[in-house]
């Protein structure tokens, strides 16, 4: 059973670098011309940093989650199954990374039931911590106004439609079941301590942090890459970015968001970029969020080897 774990590890990471090769390739080709001298590069490696810092936070808050299980593991493990699985995210479907996760995890003796327990919860936790970002950004700011409609007319919501059409049902028939039935009753509130606020509360400290890296390698890339001034400033960055992570998170079938958060990014940050500067950064940061997962994955790898 652990050889057919191991191997199933082996063929998910294999696919899923494979993937990510030919995502970078194909974003980095799309990029429009610009000036790559020394300014660019430390540009480029500032962000590929923060992008790939992101699965340390991860990491952190999955290792504090998984505490809910009474399940307790070292930093360096989480980091190790955090940036090996996160590649799966650029396979069609957006949901390997999770699976990849699940078999790693098990390849580590984690029991399943807390695998998927407190990686549902993370989920949750990281889409209400980038709404609610999103939201407050946009209610305390004036910039963007105009282009929200943009943004709107660009979601496919027939699909976000389905997808809650099922997902609503299923969910009040479980609540139903949980409530009337006394061994489910049991079983929910034996597992309450998932939800441990303080647990919760350091989680979104953490979610946050991972919407304020991305922000700044927007700024970062902008200051250095093509060295422009705009009305911008970093923290519009910071939530627009959410704005566009939820809705490429909540699309259904788009690998890692590919196509729904460009097409969003360009759509905010047209009027005041200009739409050539607003593609270009878009598929920048695609290449970049990609070096940094491929970055996090050869740390990982190195890791686990030592």
């Amino acid at each position: 059973m652990k050889k057919t774990i191991s191997f199933i590890g082996y063929f998910f990471v294999t696919v899923s670098l494979l993937f990510l090769a030919s995502s970078l390739v194909t974003n980095f080709k799309s990029i429009p011309s610009f000036n790559f001298n020394y300014k660019a590069v430390i540009g480029l490696v500032v962000a590929t940093f923060f992008c790939a810092g992101v699965t340390a936070i991860i990491s952190v808050a999955w290792q504090i989650l998984i505490r809910g299980g009474d399940i307790k593991i070292p930093f360096k493990q989480a980091y190790i199954i955090i940036g090996k699985s996160q590649i799966g995210k650029y396979l069609p479907g957006n949901i390997f990374h999770y699976a990849g996760r699940l078999i790693l995890g098990r390849q580590y003796g984690i029991p399943t039931e807390a695998i998927i327990l407190s990686t549902g919860v993370e989920t949750l936790i990281i889409a209400i911590t980038g709404l609610a970002v999103a939201v407050t950004g946009f209610l305390f700011s004036n910039i963007f106004g105009d282009n929200i409609l943009f943004v709107l007319s660009s979601i496919n919501l027939t699909r976000i439609i389905v997808v809650l059409l099922i997902t609503v049902p299923v969910v009040l028939i479980l609540g139903i079941a949980a409530y009337f039935l006394l061994p489910i009753q049991g079983w929910l509130k034996s597992r309450l301590n998932y939800f441990n606020i303080g647990r919760i509360l350091v989680s979104v400290l953490l979610y946050t942090i991972i919407f304020i890296f991305f922000g700044l390698s927007i700024a970062f890339l902008i200051n250095f890459f093509w060295a422009v001034k705009t009305p911008l400033h970093w923290y519009q960055f910071v939530w627009s970015f959410a704005m566009a992570w939820v809705i490429g998170f909540v699309t259904p079938g788009a690998p890692g968001g590919i196509g729904i958060r460009e097409t969003i990014l360009v759509g905010l940050y047209s009027q005041e970029l200009g739409e050539g500067l607003a593609i270009a950064l878009s598929l920048t940061l695609r290449v970049v969020t990609s070096l940094g997962d491929l970055l996090a994955f050869a740390l990982a790898y190195y890791l686990e080897r030592t």
